[in-house]
């Protein structure tokens, strides 16, 4: 019988980390078809966390949590965690695609030392974190830092950290000095192929990509 192609990689009992995409294709058109990583409440749905208020459990101090411009859209993840719901831990197995960090929920709440254990089973990868500014900053080497919304807490300081860094940038703001645009953006190259965002494990600039998606989430950003 093949491996699922869904599974829970990590929880610590109140949150975890399910990979999804392992063998079926991801129809995410800006990153091509990568493994995602989701991060959730191990005991609620996504979209229930988000009434209750809890998903600051997995998405931390994210400014953009509970839908407050976030451009996730929560409820295909109902059936991310559903799919899991009951199952034991498995193993991370060796893929043959890259994968995505933190496709809802913050991927810095899973454990550094698990995350060096399965780098040596993943082609490459993306991910980002808000939770830059609180973590051990040997999280720099996976993830970016992500510093949009976040007025007290300045890009220089997530580089004073050795992180790099990825922002979203207001209609009519341009890149600051040692920025690029998302290549996604400019190019159309899918996050797949790109790589970029893959913390000081790229050698790249900080990126920054300018506030994108449907009008109404523009908008929540915008406000």
């Amino acid at each position: 019988m093949a491996a699922p192609s869904t599974r829970k990689i990590w929880t610590d009992g109140n949150i975890q980390a399910i990979m999804s995409n392992i063998r079926t294709p991801s129809a995410n058109v800006k990153t091509g078809d990568m493994v995602q990583v989701t991060i959730i409440d191990a005991h609620k749905k996504p979209t229930q966390a988000i009434k209750d208020r809890t998903d600051d459990t997995f998405c931390g101090d994210c400014p953009l949590r509970s839908g407050q411009g976030c451009y996730v859209n929560p409820v295909p993840y109902n059936s991310v965690y559903k799919a899991v719901d009951g199952a034991p831990v498995s193993e991370v197995p060796v893929l043959n695609k890259p994968v995505r960090y933190g496709a809802y929920g913050d991927p810095a709440f899973i454990p550094l030392d698990k995350l060096d254990t399965w780098s040596d089973r993943i082609p490459g990868h993306t991910g980002y974190t808000h939770q830059w500014h609180r973590i051990d900053p040997d999280y720099r080497r996976y993830f970016m830092a992500s510093i949009d919304g976040i007025s007290a807490r300045t890009r220089e300081q997530a580089k004073d950290l050795g992180y790099r860094t990825f922002r979203i940038l207001s209609p009519g703001e341009t890149t600051a000095p040692g920025e690029i645009i998302c290549p996604n953006y400019t190019t159309g190259v899918q996050c797949r192929d790109c790589k970029l965002c893959a913390g000081t494990a790229s050698g790249a600039k900080d990126i920054a990509i300018p506030v994108h998606g449907p009008a109404n989430k523009v908008k929540q950003f915008t406000k």
